[in-house]
Order: structure tokens, then sequence, then C-alpha cells
């Protein structure tokens, strides 16, 4: 039991991690883009913040972290071989999919912005 909780811990360490590093790449790639909330002292705050998560991680168990690490090979595996342009039953019927982003949509002065990608599959016409 203890080692699903480290299990449970280490996944909510790596998504605030991941969040850190999400918010210094999205300040750094897209500066103009409208901000709902303020992140003040970011570039000292969220090294700080990356270095106490992988401290976390590091002081757990090491039968938990590389449950982690395998559980997360097998995710992403899983996750890129339902791609639908590795999928064979795309491949079968022909089909080309393209991958279409939403746009921001502003509601009463708040954006929100959706990072919803949906992907559209249509047949490929022979040329």
């Amino acid at each position: 039991m203890l080692y699903i909780v480290e299990l449970a811990n280490t996944g909510v360490l790596a998504a605030f991690f991941i969040v850190f590093v999400g918010l210094i790449a999205l300040r750094r790639n897209s500066p103009d883009l409208p901000r709902t909330f303020n992140f003040p002292l970011l570039y000292v705050l969220a090294p700080i913040g990356m270095a106490v998560c992988l401290y976390l991680i590091w002081a757990l168990s090491l039968v938990t972290n590389i449950t982690f690490i395998v559980l997360m090979i097998l995710g992403i595996s899983s996750t890129a071989a339902m791609h639908p342009s590795a999928s064979l039953l795309a491949k079968k019927n022909n089909l080309a999919c393209t991958t279409i982003a939403l746009q921001p949509v502003s509601l009463d002065r708040a954006v929100f912005h959706w990072g919803l990608y949906y992907r559209l599959c249509r047949r490929k016409t022979v040329a």
C-alpha cells in the first residue's frame, strides 16, 4: 500500500515539474500571450520549484521511482501507438489526418485558451 501512495506522490510531483517547465517555456516562446494570472519572479521561483520537485521524487524509494519510469514509458508508447498516423485502420482505409488547434475565445472580458487539438481524417485522393 505504501508504494501506491508513493507512486501517486511521484505522479503529482512530476506534474508540478512539468507545469513549471511549461510556464518558463510559455513565457519565453509567447511573451505577448494574454495572461489570466500573474507569476512574479518566474525565473527565480520556477527553478526552485523544479529543484524541490526533483529532490522530493529522488527522496522516495527506488522501487517507486523505477515503477513510475516504467509506467511513464508504457503510457507514452501506448499513446504513440494509438496516434492516427500509426493506426492500421487509417492506413487500411487510406485516410489522411490533419490537426486543427482551437483558437482562443473571449467571453465577458475573460480569455480562455484551450490546448486541445482535433484530428480530422478524410480519404486520400489518388491523383
